[in-house]
């Protein structure tokens, strides 16, 4: 299978916004595959609520890869900034490759709700200097911990387990 390498990219390419990206690095290669974009975030709204950010990466004991990410799609035009948590998976095989972007799919939201955050600036600082998040697997499952802040600013860790 090899090695996976998932990050945030923001690029001039038909990936016009920041987005979670995967390469992949065969056994025994000496470069990556070409970034390819996993998140599944709609591409016909604005750019700017398109990006994704924070991603984590997890395999599963069948080889399922899994993504997570924090994302915008749902933000408007009204006040604040909604902000969800998603799960993207492959179930990588020789005929449908983790490297091509159409085997990407079952797109799971792990927020229950849209979390509206009142400031861009504050609500990062608390994601980001905390990193309170990550993805692990236990068998198959995939288990997801993650941070929101309310509208009452009181910051809250969830707990996810994603079954196959």
């Amino acid at each position: 299978m090899g090695i996976f390498m998932q990050f945030g990219r923001t690029g001039a390419s038909a990936i016009s916004s920041t987005t979670t990206s995967l390469s992949q690095c065969p056994r025994m290669a000496a470069s990556l595959s070409t970034p390819i974009r996993i998140n599944q975030t709609p591409l016909g709204i604005p750019p700017s609520n398109r990006q994704c950010f924070i991603p984590a990466l997890a395999v599963a004991a069948d080889g399922t890869i899994g993504v997570t990410h924090y994302d915008f799609r749902f933000n408007g035009t009204g006040p604040g900034l909604p902000t969800d948590y998603w799960l993207a998976r492959c179930q990588p095989s020789l005929t449908r490759p983790a490297t091509n972007p159409a085997n990407w799919g079952n797109e799971v939201r792990l927020t229950d709700r849209l979390v509206q955050h009142g400031g861009l600036r504050n609500d990062l600082r608390s994601i980001l200097s905390r990193r309170y998040f990550g993805l692990a697997t236990v068998g198959n499952d995939f288990v997801s911990a993650f941070t929101l802040v309310d509208q009452d600013n009181v910051t809250s860790i969830f707990f996810r387990r994603i079954n196959k």
